[in-house]
């Protein structure tokens, strides 16, 4: 887990050197799409999106597909299809950031798993970039058969692309 930290740490930072005058967040207006990986005991591929509500704040959903089911038995598709609600308060007009933005939020599955959050997004256009993120889980299912044998690590970490749209979706 360790070399996982280190290498998404690193790319953030050698990504922030861009020279980009990219508007990150624009409050109400704003609409962000994402496609990443979760990293942990499973894996998932992650897709969803935020709107935002006020100059701070944003809410969003995202849907995340089990990629590495433990071996009790092979899950039917929508046994390893989750997701999550999430809020997440945006740091880049208080800090007056450009290019990037920092989210702290807080999210609730809909496995009943919730817990905090912090995201890290890069952009290097106006409608492009990069994000990493940070999750705690509070807690998970106890009865649920696929986490019998091995637990899912209550630390996780996401990252992947990011997408801004302009109003061309919506």
């Amino acid at each position: 887990m360790k070399i996982k930290t280190i290498l998404l740490f690193t790319t953030i930072l050698l990504l922030s050197r861009s020279n980009s005058n990219a508007q990150v967040f624009d409050g109400a207006n704003n609409k962000v799409f994402n496609v990443g990986a979760e990293l942990s005991n499973y894996n998932y591929v992650v897709f969803g999106g935020d709107v935002g509500l006020t100059d701070y704040l944003s809410w969003g959903v995202n849907f995340r597909l089990l990629l590495n089911p433990p071996e009790i038995r092979e899950p039917s598709f929508l046994k390893r299809l989750g997701g999550y609600l999430k809020m997440d308060y945006h740091a880049a007009n208080a800090l007056k950031l450009k290019k990037s933005d920092i989210l702290i939020g807080y999210k609730v599955g809909l496995d009943i798993s919730h817990g905090p959050q912090a995201t890290y997004q890069y952009f290097f256009t106006d409608f492009f970039g990069l994000y990493g993120k940070a999750s705690y889980y509070f807690n998970y299912p106890k009865d649920d058969e696929y986490y019998l044998l091995t637990k899912p690590d209550q630390f996780t970490y996401e990252f992947g692309f990011v997408y801004k749209n302009f109003g061309t979706i919506f």
